[in-house]
């Protein structure tokens, strides 16, 4: 069986084939260390502990300032990222939300051969909806990426057991200070998922010759 993390996905869809070898060749790029990290790593600490926000921010300062190098264009990111944990706590308060889940395991078997593996995001709800958001630098184009309307799916389906449209995808963007959230349209849902099973067959078929090779 074909294991495809949901943080590899993009690779995966990119270049099926490539991708394949790096698990022949059990390949791991290990994981991300950054400012972004410590960020989530302090924001999931307030949520879970139920910390005063004015010492989180405090704590998240202090973690930045201890882990970056005080480099003038360091200093300024730090200052960045504490303002926008403020943001983040305004907006979070502003929106109703409150904590499901903070990592849910995923195992989902779309085709025979391959399955989607990993962990969600953050999983949050209001009264009107479910959310899902990851945490980024900057937005970039993650609408585009196909984890986000199948991580819909899979969790209308296996964690929220609720209607598809139920479900708000998205990140959290630190540099711009703010939620942007989608829910994908059917028909747009309906394609990713006929995309993920056809990138998940191209990865297993190729993963099945470098295997024999």
């Amino acid at each position: 069986m074909v294991r495809v993390s949901l943080s590899n996905l993009e690779n995966a869809r990119t270049n099926p084939a490539a991708f394949a070898r790096s698990l022949v060749g059990n390949k791991n790029s290990g994981g991300i260390h950054g400012f972004v990290s410590k960020f989530k790593t302090v924001i999931r600490d307030f949520h879970e502990h139920d910390r005063d926000f004015k010492q989180s921010l405090r704590t998240l300062d202090e973690k930045l300032e201890a882990a970056f190098q005080p480099t003038s264009k360091n200093n300024v990111k730090r200052r960045l990222f504490c303002e926008s944990y403020e943001a983040y706590n305004r907006q979070f308060q502003e929106l109703g939300l409150s904590v499901d889940c903070f990592q849910r395991n995923i195992d989902w078997q779309l085709i025979r051969q391959a399955k989607i593996t990993g962990v969600s995001p953050f999983l949050m709800s209001n009264d009107e909806y479910n959310v899902a958001y990851f945490f980024s630098e900057h937005f970039g184009n993650w609408q585009e990426e196909l984890k986000y309307p199948l991580l819909q799916i899979y969790l209308a389906e296996y964690f929220y057991k609720c209607d598809v449209d139920k479900v708000k995808i998205g990140v959290y963007s630190v540099h711009n200070k703010v939620f942007d959230l989608k829910t994908y349209e059917d028909f747009e849902l309906d394609n990713a998922l006929e995309e993920g099973k056809s990138v998940l067959g191209e990865v297993a078929n190729a993963y099945g010759r470098f295997s024999i090779s």
